[in-house]
């Protein structure tokens, strides 16, 4: 399932798009700059900025883009030409191998870097302004009750219309069955365990992701929701934005509130961009601002101290450990195999587990001897794996057995049964093998044939 969150990125949605989408979404120079910024390689970067300043008339061959870069690059120049291409920043002249940048794109991302082109927004007073620690509290505090209520806590009143709980359903974070009360209960899948343990950035970006398709989805067009992101991921720290007017956007503003990525102030009709925004195109912006990262310390004995507060913290610990006892200012909890391999069931691997464990140890651990490379006991991140790769010794694959066929017939059909690739296992011995449930009817067919020719 790792595999998801990687897709989930920016770069993979965009792919999926046609040229009128893409071109529609390069009108603006913040979402120029963001693209730039986020989707593309060093190599894909260089070859932009080398046609940046050059006449919009001119093309240039793909020999003399090769002339730009070292000998032993060839590969990764020749990713970073198909990247651009597909994403239509790359534009060629008929069948020739030639290209320039798109119009659109250059321009836009010229303004963003440049500075120009874009009129300064009229500052004027606000009535209710709200400060810097207060929007990053705010905006911690909302995107916390989203990961609290997947683990099962209540929204505090905080959502009313459901557009956050529908989203989490839509994007596999959670699902709906029924209890034994024949009763709707909403629970967390697989994919939502996972997703607790991953990084704030790649968290945000799955969520947005998922909403811009849901918003697809409704009919509306989702480059304006890539736009005000990418708006708020570029502005500066405690700076306000406008709210826009339509209703739409309106709804899309309110809905970025809810999780965190800026802090709306209704009387003035103002949105304050949160570090949480900025974190999109820069994880740095997360360094230090959590109370909570350096809370656990872990024991060569498998004990965890966590000294923290946070529900959700201990929440996230409990997903791979058992808690033996709480304190008001600290948790005690437990690393076994049962838990490691509960959490193993849900879908967490091992590397996440030691991810989470990592970012959130307490620098006193950075500072022992065994740290060099880890800061984890080694002992402690060894058995973990082990115990992953317990769970790994055994694949169950679903098959059909054929037994006490003809000793003559049989080495013809095994024979058949491999060519097609449907052939599982075989004990020659016992005249015996089993196929896959695709290949049953194959396998029968033959078999008729084979008696019929008699």
């Amino acid at each position: 399932m790792e595999l998801i969150f990687r897709q989930s990125k920016l770069v993979q949605f965009l792919l999926t798009k046609d040229a009128g989408y893409l071109q529609s979404t390069f009108t603006r120079p913040t979402t120029c700059l963001g693209i730039f910024q986020l989707c593309l390689s060093y190599v894909a970067k260089h070859i932009v900025l080398r046609f940046l300043y050059l006449p919009e008339s001119e093309y240039v061959s793909v020999n003399d883009m090769r002339q730009w870069f070292n000998s032993g690059g060839e590969k990764k120049f020749e990713h970073a030409l198909e990247l651009l291409v597909s994403l239509y920043i790359l534009e060629s002249r008929d069948s020739v191998e030639e290209y320039k940048l798109t119009t659109s794109f250059k321009r836009h991302l010229h303004q963003a870097l440049a500075g120009t082109g874009v009129a300064p927004e009229e500052k004027r007073a606000i009535a209710s302004p709200v400060s810097q620690n207060n929007v990053q509290s705010m905006s911690d505090r909302s995107w916390e009750l989203v990961l609290n209520y997947m683990m099962g806590s209540n929204w505090e009143g905080i959502e009313s219309d459901g557009t956050v709980e529908a989203n989490l359903k839509e994007s596999g974070l959670m699902s709906i069955r029924t209890d034994l009360d024949q009763e709707a209960v909403l629970y967390m899948t697989p994919l939502g365990f996972q997703f607790l343990l991953q990084d704030r950035q790649t968290q945000l970006w799955f969520y947005i992701l998922s909403y811009v398709r849901e918003v697809e989805l409704l009919g509306e067009h989702s480059e304006s929701v890539l736009h005000l992101i990418f708006s708020f991921a570029l502005a500066k720290p405690g700076s306000y934005l406008k709210i826009e007017s339509s209703k739409f956007m309106k709804k899309v503003t309110k809905h970025m509130a809810r999780i965190g990525l800026c802090v709306r102030v209704k009387e003035d009709k103002v949105v304050y961009p949160s570090h949480l925004a900025i974190a999109l195109l820069n994880s740095n912006a997360l360094a230090g601002d959590s109370k909570d990262k350096g809370c656990l310390i872990v024991e060569t004995n498998f004990r965890v101290y966590a000294y923290t507060r946070s529900d959700l913290v201990i929440s996230l610990l409990q997903l791979f450990s058992t808690l033996m006892y709480r304190l008001p200012t600290m948790s005690v909890a437990m690393i076994t195999r049962d838990s490691v391999r509960a959490a193993l069931s849900q879908g967490i691997t091992s590397r996440q587990i030691l991810h989470f464990l990592k970012v959130h140890c307490s620098d006193r651990m950075i500072l022992q001897e065994h740290s060099v490379y880890s800061p984890l006991p080694t002992t402690v991140s060894d058995q973990i794996i082990l115990w992953e790769q317990e769970t790994d010794r055994f694949k169950k694959k679903e098959g059909v057995l054929f037994r006490n066929m003809d000793p003559k017939k049989y080495a013809q059909v095994v024979e058949f049964a491999i060519k097609e690739k449907v052939c599982i296992w075989k004990d020659p011995s016992r005249h015996a093998f089993i196929t896959t449930i695709q290949g049953k009817r194959l396998i029968k067919q033959y078999y008729a044939s084979l008696s019929s020719k008699k």
